[in-house]
């Protein structure tokens, strides 16, 4: 409401000023700096800390592009009702911002504005956070992050970016925070229920929890992982693997790779060093709606062009005729 009445009062004196110390106040009143006149100033602090901010220094530093694109950039690197990445900073966020496209920078702009965010906005906050994790990767779809990040380091689950079907809740539940912020001078909002934008209702008095995800984040047929850290020799004698009676994969260090290991499956292989794409496998439903899958078969996991992770299984036996 501060903002709804600090407009109201700009139509009737030249300088206003907004005594708040919420960051969501003072980015709102950023946007709204052209309504509310060059001359307004927002004051936090208490006491002998108190400040007296003048706006349009920053409106001028930061041009009008990026200041549309803060309200959805607080959103979605966490404000009092979205939360934030793990690990990533306030400071991380703005870092990845100043070196992001224009493309990002509109789909931020975009957050609040419409029913739902565009597949284009997912798509290029996908990649936000792809360099949000990896500044330098060129990486932009957070399921081969979060792949390479693990096949690297095994990075624990904090650490890596979050999977596509949590990213997109987290996504709605920003762009509903937008919708309210893209209100903010109107007196009674009119405004879609929540639950159709990243929350549930969780009990009888009404109180919202959020969707963490809405799919599982790992196959439940995975059951052991094995990776073996052999820079040379070529996965023989002592390979972790090799003892315990699995074939390399890419998530050994020696890459599962012919040219650099003998413990690679055949079947996975032709004799030309390729993949055999003539190779049976079975489908486990992974991440999200879209192709990602993750393919078993006797001897392990493989993937093809979409999987996210690749993760030993022991041996089973499938009957295809209960699939």
């Amino acid at each position: 409401m501060l903002i709804l009445h600090a407009v109201y009062a700009s139509s009737n004196h030249q300088i206003v000023h907004i005594m708040s110390p919420d960051t969501d106040v003072f980015i709102l009143a950023l946007r709204r700096l052209p309504q509310l006149g060059p001359f307004t100033c927002v004051i936090n602090g208490i006491g002998s800390k108190r400040k007296l901010v003048l706006l349009q220094p920053i409106y001028d530093a930061l041009g009008s592009d990026i200041i549309a694109a803060l309200p959805g950039f607080h959103a979605f690197t966490g404000c009092d009702i979205t939360g934030r990445f793990a690990g990533k900073g306030k400071k991380s966020c703005w870092k990845a911002l100043e070196k992001a496209s224009t493309r990002v920078v509109r789909a931020f702009g975009n957050l609040g504005l419409g029913q739902w965010p565009s597949d284009e906005d997912h798509q290029c906050l996908e990649e936000f956070v792809c360099r949000l994790y990896q500044q330098n990767s060129k990486e932009t779809r957070v399921s081969r992050l979060r792949w390479n990040m693990f096949k690297q380091s095994q990075a624990e689950a904090e650490r890596l970016p979050p999977t596509p079907a949590a990213l997109r809740q987290h996504t709605l539940r920003a762009h509903y925070q937008c919708m309210i912020w893209c209100q903010d001078t109107i007196p009674i909002v009119d405004l879609p229920e929540p639950t159709a934008y990243g929350w549930r209702c969780t009990s009888t008095d009404g109180r919202l929890t959020a969707i963490v995800t809405d799919l599982k984040p790992a196959p439940e047929a995975i059951v052991d992982l094995v990776r073996c850290k052999c820079s040379a020799g070529r996965c023989r004698g002592n390979c972790s693997c090799l003892v315990a009676g699995m074939a390399c994969t890419q998530m050994c260090r020696c890459d599962a790779h012919p040219e650099n290991c003998d413990n690679v499956d055949p079947v996975l292989h032709n004799s030309d060093g390729h993949d055999d794409d003539d190779q049976a496998v079975y489908h486990f439903s992974y991440y999200s709606d879209n192709t990602d899958s993750v393919f078993a078969s006797s001897s392990g996991v493989h993937e093809d062009e979409d999987v996210d992770n690749i993760l030993h299984l022991p041996e089973m036996d499938v009957d295809c005729a209960d699939m």
